[in-house]
This record gives C-alpha cells, sequence and structure tokens, in this order.
C-alpha cells in the first residue's frame, strides 16, 4: 500500500510539475496517481496532499517546486 502511495505522488508530480506525458506514465505497469488527470488542472486539495507527503518524505526539492506551483496556480 505504501509504495502504491509513493508510485501515485510521484507519478503526479511528474506530471505537474515536470510536465511528463500522461499517456507514458499509463503506459507503465504500475498506473498510480494522486491527482485526476482528467481535469485541466490538479485540485488544490490534491496539491496540497502531495506537497503533504513530500513534506513527509523530507523531499525539499519537489516541496519548494511544489509550493512555487501552488502560489503561482492559487486563485485569488
Amino acid at each position: 500500500m505504501m509504495e502504491e502511495v509513493h508510485i501515485a505522488m510521484t507519478n503526479s508530480y511528474n506530471i505537474i510539475i515536470l510536465g511528463h506525458d500522461l499517456e507514458e506514465i499509463m503506459s507503465e505497469e504500475d498506473t498510480f496517481l494522486a491527482h485526476n488527470p482528467l481535469k485541466r488542472y490538479p485540485s488544490m486539495n490534491d496539491l496540497k496532499n502531495i506537497l503533504d507527503y513530500f513534506i513527509n518524505q523530507e523531499d525539499y526539492h519537489k516541496c519548494a517546486a511544489l509550493q512555487k506551483y501552488i502560489e503561482k496556480n492559487q486563485t485569488p
């Protein structure tokens, strides 16, 4: 279960922040996502969950990128 969570968070990060192609990720054996890829933009709740996950993992490089993305895409 924890491995699937890690894969989902990493896949979503790769799509949202790094711009990886969803179709490539979907062709892999373990296709898990932490956000709804059918929506044009991830929800703020999904983004915060992904950020919290990487904070707990102490992956601060990903945290910084996610925080910057959240700040840039927050609606007033």
